[in-house]
């Protein structure tokens, strides 16, 4: 018998609908609201996994990225690890398409091989 692994990324960590319900602004003001958490608490993962979530649905792909490469240089923990790593694969896809698009050929490599390396690792 043989067992295949699924070795496609996790999905998301799942959050409230609430985060879906809130409009632009609302969601801008409760990313400032969240970020002034976690400068307060820097171990608040709850906060940081929420304004993920925020940021990727904002289109913010560089913020979200500056902030899950902190803090998966921050923490040893697998779960939250895993939920940082699918957060900086949107974002670094995300990047590479805006920069592919916009004719900024070179930048969109660097982000492809950001991808590339955490395919390996």
């Amino acid at each position: 018998m043989r067992i295949e692994l699924d070795s496609s990324p996790p999905p998301p960590p799942t959050h409230d609908d609430s985060i879906s319900e809130l409009d632009d602004a609302e969601a801008e003001a409760r990313v400032s609201s969240l970020t002034d958490k976690i400068r307060a608490n820097p171990s608040d993962h709850e906060a940081a996994t929420e304004l993920c979530a925020l940021l990727e649905r904002l289109g913010r792909d560089m913020d979200l990225f500056a902030l899950v490469s902190a803090r998966l240089d921050e923490t040893d923990v697998p779960e939250l690890r895993r939920s940082l790593e699918h957060y900086k694969r949107v974002a670094l896809q995300r990047l590479a398409s805006a920069a592919r698009s916009d004719g900024r050929h070179d930048e969109a490599s660097i982000y492809d091989e950001a991808l590339s390396a955490m395919e390996v690792s």
